[in-house]
């Protein structure tokens, strides 16, 4: 039994609900001040972060294969349940729980995920990490660095963090369909 060649990429319906949030922000960053740049910044971090979510939870939620490489992963080898869960609670749902409640932003953790559970190598590249270290800034500590400096963005700041995460979504995307289809 041969397998059937794998159809030309088309994008998931989460890749479209990606797209569509950062042609949002695409289309308010031309009146933004200052305030609304760290806005739309950390909403286009967030948007990836609701990307990497929605694809990993609908596929482990889904394929009984997927949920199980999911459960291979050391996080979950290690758990331990007790016999009061395993009669009276569905374990899979606890372990989606679990998977749901991960940092999506944490992209170093999640590559690991990615790469066990659907053979999905992530490209993290050195610009990523830092696009999220910038974003990290206005979240966590309201515009200001470690040091206490203001962190000021351009509307061009802005459009290279789109840039990046657009790249780094897109080449997820399309590892997916390869995974997809090869099922």
């Amino acid at each position: 039994m041969t397998s059937s060649p794998i159809p030309p990429y088309a994008s998931t319906g989460t890749y479209t609900e990606f797209e569509q949030a950062i042609a949002r922000i695409k289309g308010l960053l031309g009146t933004a001040d200052s305030f609304h740049l760290q806005l739309y910044y950390s909403n286009v971090v967030a948007a990836m972060e609701k990307y990497l979510y929605d694809l990993y939870v609908g596929e482990i939620e889904s394929c009984d294969k997927a949920f199980d490489k999911v459960c291979a992963l050391p996080k979950f080898t290690a758990q331990k349940y007790s016999l009061k869960q395993i009669f009276h609670q569905d374990i899979k749902a606890i372990v989606i729980n679990s998977v749901k409640n991960i940092v999506w932003h944490r992209i170093n953790d999640l590559d690991p995920m990615f790469k066990k559970t659907f053979g999905i190598k992530m490209n993290i590249s050195q610009d990523l990490k830092l696009k999220l270290a910038v974003r990290h800034h206005f979240v966590h500590r309201n515009g200001y660095d470690l040091d206490g400096n203001l962190v000021e963005l351009t509307k061009q700041d802005v459009d290279e963090a789109i840039v990046s995460i657009e790249v780094f979504i897109l080449d997820i995307d399309k590892k997916f369909h390869t995974y997809f289809h090869s099922k």
